[in-house]
Order: C-alpha cells, then sequence, then structure tokens
C-alpha cells in the first residue's frame, strides 16, 4: 500500500480514520473517548460546504448580487468618467470628486463588500474568487450594451473559454 499511494497519502488516511471513529456517537450520546457533542451541526448540514463543492442555493444568490453590484459599480464609474472630461488632471479629479454617480459607485462597493464577506463565508475561497471572476464577462457584455464599447471575436472566443471554466470549477461539473 505505501508503494502506491506513497507515504503522505496513507498518513492522511489514517488520520481520516482516527478522526470518523473520534467523532461516532457511543451508547450514552457521547463521542468516543468521553466527548460530549457540541449543540452545533456540521458546516455541510447548514448548507455551506457540501461535498461536491458545489454551492448552496443561498451562496448562488449572493454570487449573483456580488457580480451585480459588481458590474453596476463598474458602468457607473466608466460613466462618470465620460461625463467629467476635462482639460488636466485637477479638473478631471474634482469634477470626479463631485460626480454623484462616483459616490454613488462607492456605496454600492461598500455594500459589495458585506455581500463577499457573507458569500465567501459559504464556499471555499478558491471557489468563490473563481466564480467571482464572472464579472469580466457581466462587465463586458454591459460596457457593449451601455457605451457601445468594441467586442473582436479573439475576445468573444477567449471570454468564452473562461466562462466555461468558471461555471464548470464553481458548480462541480
Amino acid at each position: 500500500m505505501p508503494d502506491a499511494l506513497g507515504l503522505a497519502d496513507v498518513e492522511r488516511i489514517r488520520y481520516r480514520e482516527r478522526l470518523e471513529k473520534s467523532c461516532q456517537p457511543v451508547a450514552d450520546g457521547r463521542l468516543a473517548g468521553g466527548r460530549r457533542r457540541g449543540p452545533l451541526k456540521s458546516r455541510a448540514a447548514f448548507g455551506r460546504h457540501s461535498p461536491m463543492g458545489s454551492m448552496s442555493l443561498l451562496a448562488t444568490l449572493l454570487l449573483a448580487v456580488f457580480l451585480v453590484g459588481t458590474a453596476t459599480g463598474q458602468l457607473l464609474f466608466k460613466a462618470a468618467a465620460l461625463r467629467a472630461k476635462r482639460t488636466g488632471w485637477g479638473a478631471l479629479w474634482l469634477a470626479l470628486a463631485f460626480d454623484p454617480l462616483v459616490w454613488l459607485g462607492i456605496a454600492i462597493y461598500v455594500c459589495e463588500f458585506f455581500v463577499w464577506l457573507a458569500f465567501i463565508s459559504m464556499v471555499p475561497l478558491w471557489q468563490g474568487v473563481m466564480v467571482a471572476n464572472l464579472d469580466i464577462l457581466l462587465v463586458m457584455v454591459c460596457g457593449r450594451y451601455f457605451f457601445g464599447e468594441h467586442i473582436t471575436l479573439t475576445r468573444l472566443v477567449a471570454i468564452s473559454l473562461i466562462t466555461a471554466g468558471v461555471v464548470m470549477v464553481g458548480w462541480g461539473a
């Protein structure tokens, strides 16, 4: 067995077996080793981390709110930048500092921060960061729709591949 798996793999398997055995309840409701079972259930029971890595409905909804917030903030910043065309850096930054679109975008980003915290508490970090990259697709499509930005065939193919990979990783395909 050590030859096929490697010593580290064997140790990992033994550790898991010991851990599973120590968490089995005995007749009086206590765990092996005399410890009492705590009042909280496992994270999987709350729909947080599923064994397959797919996201719960609540996590998916939080992700959708996060993505819409990101795209909205980016669109507001772009609109403010287009409307604040001034000569000189000082005049440009002064115009942006007093533009309500900039402040609305900042407010959305602040709210989005708390949505992100809620989302990332429900999924593994690698998964959350991967699926949050769908904002690239959303911002690109919104840029085309609202500002008439050009999307080349190369960009379309590249973003389609990124989206397919993110969906496969994020939802456990």
